[in-house]
């Protein structure tokens, strides 16, 4: 096999490991290996010639550019709870749609859910609840104008 099959095959390589970055994002390994992998081809396919290494680099630090971003917004999205998270409620205001003697539901959020009122006494329909803390599906939840 020849030298510049070869290095047909680091840039056809290069454009593999760049799709598969794509799909399946990670730590931008396969991004930095498809950099690596089309700026050595270019550079020995073209003997060198700087307009073809050059474009070759440009074109790899724009990938690496986007991997690196990409790596970066997926951390930061990771710090954030999910919106469908029910420990987002933690803390949020919801009114009693059913008495809750002990059990019966509560609207928050625009959502109905089942709660437990946690101390034990009876919450009114139409009362203000505040949630203390979810258990599976169940929020537990007190009197808002309690202490």
């Amino acid at each position: 096999m020849s030298a510049e099959a070869w290095w047909i095959g680091l840039v056809v390589l290069a454009l593999i490991l760049f799709f598969m970055e794509t799909q399946m994002p990670g730590m931008g390994v396969f991004g930095l290996g498809g950099a690596v992998c089309l700026v050595v081809g270019a550079f020995m396919l073209s003997g060198g010639n700087p307009a073809v290494v050059g474009g070759a680099a440009i074109i790899s630090a724009g990938t690496l550019a986007l991997t690196v971003k990409a790596i970066f917004e997926a951390r930061r999205a990771g710090r954030y709870a999910s919106p469908t998270d029910p420990k987002r409620l933690i803390g949020q205001i919801g009114t009693a749609t059913t008495a809750l003697n002990p059990r019966g539901s509560v609207l928050i959020a625009g959502e109905q859910w089942t709660a437990l009122a946690d101390s034990g006494k009876p919450v009114a329909v139409g009362e203000r609840v505040i949630i203390l803390e979810v258990e599976g599906l169940v929020l537990k939840v007190f009197k808002a104008d309690e202490d």
